[in-house]
């Protein structure tokens, strides 16, 4: 037996932004980001004559199938940010973000056997059952969406670059989880300690360009893995 198999695939992704310079150390950005997935694939099975040619053998059933999928998806996100210097020591930045997004997905496949010759997986529906009635030996669809919103605030304050400190809140809520578990809340902090701009560090200026002592806690959390409807 010989096997014909095509598989067609496309992808578009795009991602377009727009960002305001409000004021002296205000912006805002916005950024829209879809992405388009298409994937075909047919697959016929036979016997083939000299000629390289599909035909029926009379000795086993040819059989051919065709699967599609497709899938869209975007992600909206909107960021303002806020930087400032208070007496050339105190930086202080502030960022709020707020971010949405959605997916959905659509597939349909089909098999079946003893289909006519010479028309590849094109025409599934002329598979024939013992009786030679129309039959199909497989067939099913599906579709599903997800969708996901989420809101960030973000402080970060450095004294003189040697001392800094972040904080920051977010909150996600998914469509994956049921509605009475839906959103969770992820804080996280840290503060830290550039030990290379201190003055006795000076004389290591020539070998040792950053050293930085870190702490840090959060919490953090996903839903990967976890199906549109489980």
């Amino acid at each position: 037996q010989s096997t014909k198999k095509e598989r067609e695939t496309w992808r578009v992704l795009g991602n377009f932004y727009v960002k305001f310079d409000i004021i002296k150390g205000l912006d805002f950005k916005t950024t829209f980001s879809p992405s388009y997935n298409y994937y075909r694939e047919g697959y016929f099975e036979g016997y083939k004559d000299e000629n390289g040619n599909f035909y029926d053998s009379g000795l086993s059933q040819n059989s051919a199938s065709l699967t599609t999928n497709r899938a869209f998806s975007w992600t909206w996100d909107n960021i303002l940010n806020y930087n400032t210097t208070i007496a050339n020591d105190h930086n202080i930045g502030v960022m709020l973000l707020f971010s949405s997004e959605a997916s959905n997905t659509e597939k349909v496949s089909m098999e079946g056997t003893d289909v006519l010759e010479h028309t590849d997986w094109w025409n599934i529906g002329s598979a024939k059952n013992a009786d030679g009635a129309t039959a199909l030996a497989s067939f099913g669809s599906g579709y599903s969406e997800t969708s996901m919103i989420s809101y960030a605030a973000r402080l970060n304050y450095s004294y003189k670059g040697k001392y800094l400190v972040t904080a920051t809140i977010r909150r996600d809520g998914s469509s994956k989880f049921t509605k009475d578990n839906r959103w969770g809340t992820f804080p996280s902090a840290a503060v830290a300690w550039r030990i290379s701009e201190e003055p006795f560090m000076q004389k290591s200026s020539n070998w040792l360009s950053n050293l930085k002592l870190r702490l840090s806690y959060g919490v953090t959390g996903n839903n990967t893995g976890i199906g549109a409807y489980d």
